[in-house]
């Protein structure tokens, strides 16, 4: 019986080992599979974050560009329109005050000479800068409108070409109109934002049956005179055909710039002429007028000088 013992317990003994063996992990080899799981998971977790990051600003990115689209779509609509001063009501409202408390320095209008329009009680019919909420994130949009000077035949729009108060533009060239509207939101970087659209615009409403459509309407310095106490009735646009402005001008042209310090300038109503009635005593004053021609475009403003008893110009 013993030997039967010997022989056999050595078997079972081996047998018990192996299945020990073969039970599972040991506890060094459940740690290393839990460590391997942790960085598989890691790794996929960030993919997964810089993928909704990404999908993120690829949404506000989309969103901008819609606001800045919807922006220059107003900027079309009111260039067709006529605001009450004779001009294109893209630029009503618009004062100087408003535009230059924007800031466009992270904006390049190197080719933009910024443009500017009348106070309007209710405020700019195309907002300087508004906001929009989208998705829960609020969106600023800064609408810019400045001029620029395109050759008849093509070519870039810029303000190469003469621009100032004393400069005449010449008949070969035309001014356009370029809006560009720039959108950012919270927390946006600069390789993000702004994101920005922009249009040139023509003033004309018909320009292509218009034969005088790159004729810039040009004023003159000019001189009246007129004895004291004597009323005097002129056309600004002519005083003689060496004194006359040019353009394709309306019935009414004339938008007053800065009246005279002295006597009451009024317009004759259907009429191209206008009516001044002087002060008491002998004096020379002034005025400052610019030209408005069919198709809204502005000339420079020009200067008209009124003696009044001083002897004649």
């Amino acid at each position: 019986m013993s030997g039967f013992r010997d022989r056999i317990e050595p078997q079972v003994r081996g047998r018990v080992a192996g299945g020990r063996a073969e039970a599972g992990f040991t506890l060094a080899e459940a740690v290393v599979a839990l460590a391997l799981f942790a960085v598989i998971l890691a790794a996929t977790g960030l993919v997964t974050v810089r993928a909704l990051n990404g999908t993120g600003r690829a949404d506000r990115a989309v969103a901008a560009t819609m606001l800045a689209n919807q922006a220059l779509e107003t900027a079309r609509t009111l260039s067709a329109r006529t605001a009450a001063d004779g001009t294109t009501a893209l630029l009503d409202g618009r004062t100087a005050a408003l535009v230059d408390a924007v800031p466009v320095g992270d904006l390049d209008l190197s080719d933009t000479q910024m443009a500017y329009g009348d106070a309007a009680a209710d405020g700019p019919a195309l907002p300087v800068r508004s906001t929009a909420t989208v998705d829960g994130i609020a969106y600023t949009v800064r609408t810019v409108v400045g001029t620029c000077r395109r050759d008849v035949g093509g070519g870039p729009c810029d303000i190469a070409t003469p621009s100032s108060s004393t400069a005449t533009p010449t008949p070969s060239t035309a001014t356009l109109y370029r809006v560009v509207a720039a959108v950012t939101w919270p927390g946006c970087t600069r390789l993000e934002c702004p994101v920005t659209a922009g249009t040139l615009l023509d003033p004309a409403p018909d320009p292509a049956f218009n034969a005088l459509q790159d004729v810039l309407p040009t004023a003159v310095d000019k001189c009246w005179s007129t004895p004291a106490g004597t009323g005097l009735t002129f056309d600004p646009t002519y005083k003689s055909y060496e004194l006359r402005d040019s353009g394709d001008l309306g019935n009414a042209p004339v938008q007053l710039v800065t009246p005279p310090d002295q006597g009451a300038l009024t317009q004759n109503v259907g009429s191209a002429t206008w009516r001044y009635t002087p002060a008491a005593g002998t004096y020379t004053t002034q005025f400052t007028y610019r030209l408005v021609d069919r198709y809204h475009r502005v000339s420079d403003p020009a200067v008209i000088t009124l003696r009044i008893g001083s002897g004649s110009c």
